[in-house]
């Protein structure tokens, strides 16, 4: 795994038990004893640290646009590609339409015409 993909990860794994109030079942606990020397355990075993990391993230995947429709309206019709035929850009304005993240024929996205790369871009991570 990259450094900077360790990073956001590590991140957002600190943020799932902090959030939680679950900081005493991190993962990291096996190799820090308190949240405020986990940096300094990670740059000690960086290769425990991220073996632990990457773990977590496989069974933590990050929540898809798609995913949290999916969950919500099960029975969702899908197009032939997979996904809801409706345009994610018409369910969640505020989340598509921020500085060149919304579809392209609004706003010269890198996503469209591409729906499926759309539909599967993480949910940020205040929304998890």
């Amino acid at each position: 795994m990259e450094f900077k993909k360790f990073c956001e990860e590590h991140s957002r794994m600190c943020k799932h038990y902090s959030i939680n109030h679950d900081e005493k079942n991190c993962p990291l606990r096996s190799i820090a004893v308190y949240c405020s020397y986990c940096q300094f355990a990670c740059m000690k075993d960086p290769d425990m640290a991220e073996n632990i990391v990457v773990k977590w993230k496989s069974e933590h995947p990050r929540q898809t646009m798609f995913s949290v429709v999916k969950e919500k309206f099960p029975s969702i019709a899908l197009n032939e590609k997979g996904v809801p035929e409706v345009c994610p850009q018409h369910l969640c304005d505020a989340w598509l339409n921020s500085e060149n993240d919304g579809c392209v024929l609004i706003s010269g996205s890198k996503y469209a015409p591409d729906c499926v790369a759309c539909w599967n871009r993480p949910v940020p991570d205040d929304e998890e």
